[in-house]
């Protein structure tokens, strides 16, 4: 499935689970948003209109998932560790919070930063 195909599919099936709703008016937070899975997230939100603070540490995730989104006026990258405190000046509607090593072969290796990018990640949210 190439990237625009993929990105329609996605907007698709959120137009099914949120009925004509999008998120066109909100300032929408992508922890690791320059992940495999999280940069697809800032794509479909960037094209809906919504205004996507992407992020990322960039242990796993990659600058070039997230490239050619830097020139879009709702799209903002901040290379941050989650498992620090961050504080923003303008209201978060929504946050999705997908700041983790997903890989089984990394749990092994790197146990402690995803137990803290698990918990202390989302704990701000609290």
């Amino acid at each position: 499935m190439n990237m625009n195909k993929g990105i329609e599919e996605i907007i698709k099936n959120l137009g099914d689970i949120f009925g004509s709703k999008n998120f066109g008016d909100k300032i929408v937070l992508v922890t690791g948003g320059a992940g495999f899975l999280g940069s697809w997230i800032c794509e479909v939100l960037v094209e809906q209109g919504a205004n996507v603070i992407c992020l990322d540490n960039l242990v796993s995730g990659l600058n070039s998932n997230i490239s050619h989104l830097m020139d879009k006026d709702n799209f903002k990258f901040i290379q941050h560790d989650i498992t620090q405190p961050i504080f923003f000046d303008e209201r978060i509607d929504v946050v999705m919070h997908l700041a983790s090593r997903a890989s089984p072969f990394e749990f092994e290796k790197f146990p402690i930063q995803i137990l803290k990018a698990n918990t202390l990640g989302i704990w701000g949210g609290l």
